[in-house]
C-alpha cells in the first residue's frame, strides 16, 4: 500500500513538473510572439518624414530651404527665381554663379561662406575673399578713375560701401560716394539735399556726410 502511495506521489510530482514546464514554454512563446507583433507594429506605424521639396535656388553652392525662400519672399516682396547664385553676406553684393556683380541686397543673410571662385575671377584682386572678374575690375577703374594695381590685392568692402585693405580697419574709399559723384548730382532748385539718379534704376541722396543708395528697390545707407 505504501509503495502504491509513493508511486502515486512521484507520478503527481512528475506530472506537475511537466505541466509547469509546458506552461513556461507556452508563456515564453506567447511573449516572443507578442514582442514580434509589437516590433512589426512599430515599424509599420512609424511616420516617415516626407522629403523636403526642392527649391532649385542655389546660393554659394547650397540649395536654399523652403524656410529660406520664404524669408527672402517676405523681405523683398518677390519670389526667388530658380538659379545658381553667389552672395556676399558682408557687402550684400550678389550675382550669377561664376559671373560678375549684378546688384546689392541687404547684408547678413546666412547662405554659407562665399567661395573665392564664385565669380570665376582671374584678376588677383579680391573683395571679401571673392576674386573679381575682369568686368568688375573694369567697372571699378571707370568709377574711381584710377588703374588697377598690376600685382592685385586683397580688399574688404562693407555694407556701407567702405573699401579698405585686408588687415586694416581704415577705409580708403567709399563705393557709393564714388558712384554718386560719377553719376553726377541733379540738385533740385530750392533744395538743400543732394538727390541724384543714374541708370539701372538707381538713385540716392547725401547730406552732411550721410547718404543712401537705392538699386533695384533695395536701399543701403552709408556715412563717412
Amino acid at each position: 500500500m505504501k509503495k502504491i502511495q509513493l508511486l502515486l506521489i512521484l507520478f503527481l510530482l512528475a506530472f506537475t513538473v511537466t505541466a509547469c514546464s509546458k506552461y513556461e514554454d507556452k508563456k515564453q512563446s506567447t511573449f516572443e510572439e507578442e514582442s514580434a507583433l509589437e516590433e512589426k507594429f512599430e515599424e509599420t506605424s512609424t511616420i516617415q518624414p516626407l522629403p523636403e521639396q526642392k527649391t532649385e535656388v542655389f546660393i554659394n553652392q547650397r540649395e536654399l530651404s523652403q524656410e529660406q525662400i520664404q524669408e527672402l519672399t517676405n523681405t523683398y516682396r518677390r519670389p526667388s527665381l530658380p538659379g545658381n547664385y553667389w552672395y556676399d553676406s558682408v557687402s550684400g553684393f550678389y550675382g550669377i554663379w561664376h559671373g560678375s556683380t549684378l546688384g546689392v541686397i541687404l547684408p547678413g543673410h546666412d547662405f554659407g561662406p562665399l567661395p573665392a571662385d564664385a565669380s570665376n575671377g582671374d584678376t588677383n584682386i579680391f573683395f571679401n575673399g571673392r576674386e573679381l572678374p575682369e568686368a568688375d575690375v573694369v567697372a571699378l577703374e571707370l568709377l574711381f578713375g584710377i588703374p588697377r594695381n598690376p600685382e592685385g590685392g586683397r580688399l574688404w568692402i562693407d555694407s556701407q560701401g567702405n573699401i579698405g585693405i585686408e588687415g586694416s580697419q581704415i577705409p580708403l574709399a567709399n563705393l557709393y560716394l564714388a558712384y554718386q559723384q560719377r553719376a553726377g548730382q541733379l540738385g533740385r532748385a530750392g533744395s538743400r539735399d543732394n538727390y541724384w539718379a543714374a541708370n539701372f534704376g538707381s538713385y540716392g541722396n547725401e547730406q552732411g556726410g550721410f547718404g543712401y543708395v537705392t538699386v533695384d528697390g533695395v536701399s543701403v545707407s552709408y556715412d563717412y
